[in-house]
């Protein structure tokens, strides 16, 4: 009877993490979305993202999401190569904002209520675009 009780409490709190994660992980895509919404024309990279943020962001959850964004269709990316800073010839990976991220961040603005279909899915992994 305790171990039956105890098991249906360690289930109810995994079940409110996941929630909670969920809500979290809804929240800093839509800070991803609003900040490339914010100059659509624009090519950003991870690190202007997590500047722009606030500090609401880490590069940790930034490139995550970027990844699960882009196989969505949320997001494109490009390689541009650098020659006029200290990654002198490394490629970095810029993105820029869809049309389908921006009537996503659009919906989940107008839903209180939105969730993202692609969280808790396993990211498969990002194609890149060669420019």
């Amino acid at each position: 009877m305790i171990i039956c009780a105890i098991s249906i409490f360690i289930i109810c709190l995994s079940v409110i993490f996941l929630l909670i994660e969920n809500k979290k992980e809804e929240k800093r895509i839509i800070i991803i979305l609003e900040i490339l919404d914010s100059d659509r024309d624009k090519w950003w990279f991870g690190q202007q993202i997590i500047n722009a943020s606030d500090k609401e962001l880490v590069a940790g959850f930034v490139y995550v999401y970027l990844g699960k964004m882009l196989n969505q269709g949320l997001v494109e990316s490009k390689n541009e190569v650098f020659t006029d800073c200290k990654l002198n010839g490394l490629p970095r990976n810029l993105y820029r904002i869809t049309t389908k991220g921006t009537h996503l961040k659009v919906k989940s603005s107008e839903k209180s209520s939105f969730t993202f279909p692609f969280l808790s899915k396993k990211p498969k992994p990002v194609a890149r675009s060669k420019s």
